[in-house]
């Protein structure tokens, strides 16, 4: 009899039962069940930087922004509750109108006066050149020359135009909108 309670003990001995929370490691070959908790801790804090990288490669590879981890939550919080678009908010962080902010790891509106009123005083500019010279060439006699010259300072006009609103005033109307929504917060 001491001898059966001897291989039972042995038998119980060998086997050992996975906890629960055990996770399969290893490749297909040699698959096993870890059952140190702190394997399993430092395991899924590797696939947690994984993720964390993936989330940012990911992020950057549709909005083209790079930021951290703080960031890029409250940019998808924007977008999906607020409407804003990846393009959207793209040109204000690149413009410098939406910056990080430091201190609460979050987003900082930092919309200037000076990029509004350079904005608008390109388009006055622009307006303000292209008007006498668009009135002179529609005056005078109608020749190619006068036509391509209209057609010239025409083009140039609306670039002109595009490029300040586009750098200037579209980031800069942006980041108030951004900075409503963050206050709505």
């Amino acid at each position: 009899m001491p001898d059966q309670e001897d291989q039972n003990t042995k038998a119980s001995e060998s086997t050992e039962v996975a906890p629960e929370d055990a996770q399969p490691t290893g490749t297909k070959s040699s698959l096993s069940i870890e059952g140190d908790n702190n394997l399993v801790l430092v395991i899924e804090k590797m696939l947690t930087k994984l993720t964390e990288s993936r989330l940012q490669a990911d992020f950057y590879q549709t909005t083209g922004m790079r930021c951290s981890r703080n960031v890029r939550v409250l940019m998808e919080k924007l977008m999906e509750d607020y409407g804003f678009t990846s393009h959207e908010l793209k040109r204000p962080w690149r413009s410098g109108a939406l910056v990080p902010d430091r201190k609460t790891g979050g987003i900082k509106v930092a919309s200037r006066v000076f990029d509004l009123a350079f904005g608008w005083g390109g388009v006055a500019l622009a307006t303000l050149l292209y008007l006498p010279l668009s009135i002179g060439l529609m005056t005078i006699p109608s020749t190619l020359q006068s036509l391509l010259g209209l057609a010239i300072a025409s083009c140039f006009y609306v670039l002109a135009i595009f490029g300040c609103c586009y750098q200037m005033l579209w980031p800069q109307k942006t980041a108030i909108r951004v900075a409503l929504a963050l206050g709505a917060d």
